[in-house]
């Protein structure tokens, strides 16, 4: 019992000194890194053009859709990297890219907040960002490649 509070004392003192997110990045760096992938958790509705909440499951479609080819191209980014490095680098980013597509979307959505068009607005604006985010993964993949013909694989 008294070696478990010893444990307990030192984790709140490495808290307090570096901070919980250091010490997730320790952590993080000690794993292998594997591509962050986009995973929805939402019950999908079916689409009708005739109703708000048929709307929301259009734009659910897409939006799986677009997640879909999002996560090919985080793959496709990933393999790219040739150190361990760059790799946390990336999973670091792309964590953070999650972090602000909700966030911006939740924003975008409080502007209807109560309405029954919140839910269409903040997956339409999903899609919108992963829109963005598939460009600029692009121009990613563009700037790994420079150079490289041999053992490239093609953009998805």
């Amino acid at each position: 019992m008294a070696r478990r509070a010893g444990s307990r004392r030192i984790l709140i003192a490495a808290l307090a000194l570096f901070g919980a997110s250091t010490l997730g990045s320790i952590a993080l760096a000690a794993t292998t890194p594997k591509p962050p992938f986009i995973t929805e958790h939402f019950t999908r509705l079916p689409c009708n053009k005739n109703t708000t909440i048929g709307l929301e499951g259009c734009a659910e479609d897409h939006l799986l859709k677009a997640d879909a080819r999002l996560n090919q191209q985080v793959a496709t980014v990933f393999e790219l990297f040739r150190t361990h490095a760059q790799k946390l680098e990336f999973v670091t980013a792309e964590t953070s890219w999650f972090a602000f597509r909700k966030d911006d979307c939740r924003s975008l959505a409080a502007i209807y907040e109560g309405g029954s068009i919140a839910p269409l607005a903040y997956a339409e604006c999903e899609v919108r960002d992963d829109v963005a985010r598939s460009a600029d993964l692009h121009s990613f993949y563009v700037e790994l490649t420079q150079g490289d013909n041999v053992n490239v694989p093609p953009w998805p």
